[in-house]
């Protein structure tokens, strides 16, 4: 396999969410070298309040939402002057885009002018799919973490992957402290799935929670322990955990993606009882080594029967850590797509 100089634009901000991090680490450690962009907003504490105070304002008026596009385009402005002068400093071979916050037009066709190969990973559910069809011909290379999109140029690569340095089993199995954790941003779907669990014994991560539901469901509010958690503090939640809920933001009945926590979750001990999407399937049998539901009666229905049933949580929960640890971890993941990318350079592309 070639070794590049890979520029990465992506999410390095978050450590909520370090898959970024994770892919920059993979790279360096298949032997590529790695150059990061950070493609998330870089809005400091006073931006930040006078945005929030100017968005407030504007809500009154009823002008909230162009405000927000404006905000949005200016950050993305500022995005795109910071990786220009990274081009032309580094001068990289490859540039890598892990899809989250939109990359300039304007940057990539600078990218290819100046020799490199473009590739970029869509990470993030379907509810702004048509995105994809317009951005796809700016690119060498275009993976996606849905099965149902790998057609026209699209290659199927998913984002699970283990990573022991940041989720793995306790070293000394203990008995749980906590029931039922649930851990992401709050969302109405969210919301409404959680209510029908409001009254077990249930511990919630996540922005959004405690302001959202104080006056419309007082029993969450009072469920949430921290706005965010990352790093060991979030292994720890895990492994303490009897049960940990994953609800998908997306509803779009067809996507075929899996977020992230279907490896870090077992990876770490618990039983893991997420929404069904149809790419669980390649990963875990449900009942067997995960547990799976699609509608709020089917999360409460399933919360209660393995609470209610301590031997054969831990069974399902065994045999899910099992699987999760044999798993590909990043660094496999990213010689896929390195692959890749050197198959489509030798077709049409010097990379390198």
């Amino acid at each position: 396999m070639a070794k590049h100089k890979v520029l990465i634009c992506g999410d390095f901000t978050s450590r909520v969410i370090p898959l970024s991090i994770q892919c920059a680490d993979a790279l360096e450690a298949l032997g590529h070298q790695v150059v990061r962009i950070d493609t998330e907003d870089h809005v400091s504490k006073r931006q930040a309040l006078k945005r929030r105070l100017l968005k407030s304002l504007a809500k009154v008026v009823g002008m909230k939402k162009r405000l927000a596009e404006r905000f949005q385009e200016e950050d993305r402005q500022v995005r795109t002057a910071q990786a220009m002068a990274c081009l032309d400093k580094e001068k990289p071979d490859m540039v890598l885009v892990v899809r989250g916050n939109d990359v300039d037009p304007a940057f990539l066709r600078a990218a290819r002018e100046r020799g490199a190969f473009l590739a970029c990973w869509w990470i993030k559910d379907l509810r702004t799919i048509h995105k994809i069809e317009a951005e796809r011909p700016l690119f060498d290379a275009y993976f996606s973490i849905h099965r149902n999109l790998a057609q026209d140029g699209i290659e199927y690569l998913p984002a699970y992957a283990k990573d022991l340095s940041r989720f793995s089993p306790p070293p000394t199995p203990a008995a749980p402290k906590r029931d039922v954790v649930f851990v992401g941003i709050w969302t109405p779907k969210r919301q409404r799935f959680l209510e029908a669990i409001a009254d077990f014994k249930l511990t919630i991560v996540g922005p959004g929670w405690s302001r959202k539901t104080r006056d419309a469901c007082p029993r969450l509010a009072e469920a949430v322990i921290a706005n965010k958690l990352y790093g060991d503090a979030l292994r720890d939640l895990y492994r303490e955990a009897r049960i940990v809920v994953n609800i998908n933001q997306w509803e779009n009945d067809e996507a075929t993606g899996t977020t992230l926590r279907v490896a870090d979750v077992p990876c770490c001990g618990p039983l893991l009882l997420t929404e069904y999407s149809a790419g669980l399937g390649e990963i875990f049998t449900p009942e067997e080594e995960i547990a799976v539901f699609s509608t709020p009666e089917e999360l409460r229905q399933q919360i209660a029967a393995y609470l209610g049933d301590e031997p054969r949580r831990q069974k399902v929960a065994r045999a899910g850590m099992d699987k999760a640890l044999a798993l590909p971890d990043h660094r496999q993941r990213m010689e896929v797509l390195m692959r890749a990318v050197d198959g489509a350079a030798t077709v049409g592309h010097a990379v390198g």
